[in-house]
């Protein structure tokens, strides 16, 4: 490449990193890099200076500064892209942080991920003992309690079958259960760190203690399957809702972006990562109509409720003041359409459906001309048959008149 060519792409990608929206260009868990704002802008300028992402850090502490704002005081690149400045412009230094997808739709980052130490620990005859120290997990802020749960059981690669317990640290550890990184954090306090038990749930030893320890395979399923609950959940959190589902409500939640059983068996679904970017036509005066239907179509808990068919219970058709479920079910196929779950062509739909009523109007009239033409042939049949009577009745009479004419001759 020239060197009007490389700067010319240096400066574009300063200008991305630094855009709005710049951190929805990354995927779930997809590593970007930080980088000041300054050197950013010298770079889009065409100006050669080196990166200093110091700025960004707190000197005694090298921990990010939590009141330096993105695309203000630092930009995000992906790996590609700050490599390269790297390797053009030098300095440093690198400062690498996870983007979480929240409810699947939007990109969060935590500046400053908890530094989680584990260590095992192991049951002994008289007591307890805990082992030295042995990994560090990075814990997101934005992770889901079974994000949490796997990232701990992976770093000590526990395998499917393995059921453990995670315990506070200090004086008095105690094993504890939580719902989200606030209860975690909240649990440990300012240790960041946990220790984990292998548990063993064999029959011979069924005397567990509260509470139930976790199974890493069904971790790793829940994970999947109930991704769209967790996620949500941590979403509302963020926003300052607090929200709880019981076991039933939990079944029907639904996240947009993970998809389930019912709509992952068809075919012609959009891949997670595309699905609900899609803009909606204006036809020239809809355009505040179609901002409103945006943010009801993306809002996590209304998308989920028809998404998962919940709406259906609630459509009372004998309302006579109502329109019998057809707002709602025409919400729920824009939704569908929007998110990508095989929604097939409506119009194609309404020629099947008339296509089969045609059909079905054929057969019937098929039928009907057939009982027609039986019916006919029937009358036939009796009127031949009448005929037939008819026609003995009178035979019947010309010999009886015969007979009488014969006896008076005789007479």
């Amino acid at each position: 490449m020239d060197i009007s060519g490389q700067d010319s792409d240096f400066k574009s990608l300063a200008e991305t990193a630094l855009g709005r929206g710049a951190l929805s260009k990354f995927d779930d868990g997809q590593s970007a890099f930080l980088v000041e704002a300054d050197f950013l802008h010298a770079v889009a300028e065409n100006i050669e200076v080196k990166i200093d992402n110091s700025k960004l850090l707190d000197p005694s502490t090298q921990r990010f500064i939590d009141s330096k704002k993105i695309s203000e005081d630092f930009g995000v690149i992906m790996h590609d892209g700050w490599k390269r400045l790297l390797e053009h412009y030098g300095g440093g230094p690198a400062i690498e942080r996870e983007v979480v997808s929240v409810s699947g739709i939007t990109k969060m980052l935590d500046k400053n991920p908890m530094r989680l130490g584990v260590s095992l620990k192991k049951s002994t005859d008289k007591g307890s003992s805990t082992t030295k120290l042995q990994k560090y997990v990075q814990i997101n802020k934005y992770y889901t309690d079974q994000k949490i749960l796997f990232a701990i059981a992976h770093e000590l690669q526990f395998p499917d079958h393995c059921n453990f317990r995670i315990w506070t640290i200090g004086d008095s550890p105690r094993p504890f259960r939580f719902t989200r990184f606030a209860d975690f954090k909240s649990i440990i306090g300012d240790a960041d760190a946990i220790q984990v038990e292998l548990v063993d749930t064999s029959k011979e030893k069924t005397n567990i203690n509260y509470p139930d320890p976790w199974n890493v395979g069904e971790v790793k399923q829940m994970m999947s399957q109930e991704g769209g609950y967790a996620s949500q959940r941590t979403a509302l959190y963020c926003q300052g809702y607090e929200i709880s589902f019981n076991e039933e409500e939990r079944k029907l939640q639904f996240d947009p972006r993970y998809g389930n059983s019912n709509y992952g068996q068809q075919s012609n679904i959009t891949p997670p990562e595309f699905r609900g970017l899609v803009g909606l036509q204006s036809l020239g005066n809809t355009c505040y109509m179609n901002s409103a239907l945006q943010c009801l179509l993306h809002t996590p808990l209304l998308a989920s409720f028809f998404l998962s068919g919940k709406y259906k219970q609630e459509i009372v058709k004998e309302n006579k003041l109502g329109t019998q479920g057809q707002i709602a079910e025409a919400f729920a196929y824009l939704m569908k359409q929007i998110w990508g779950f095989g929604c097939k062509d409506k119009d194609k739909d309404q020629k099947k459906e008339q296509q089969k009523e045609k059909d079905q109007q054929k057969d019937n009239g098929k039928g009907i001309l057939k009982d027609q033409r039986q019916q006919q042939k029937k009358k036939d049949q009796e009127k031949d048959l009448d005929y037939e009577k008819g026609k003995g009745k009178e035979n019947d009479e010309k010999e009886r008149k015969k007979e009488k004419k014969k006896k008076k001759k005789q007479n």
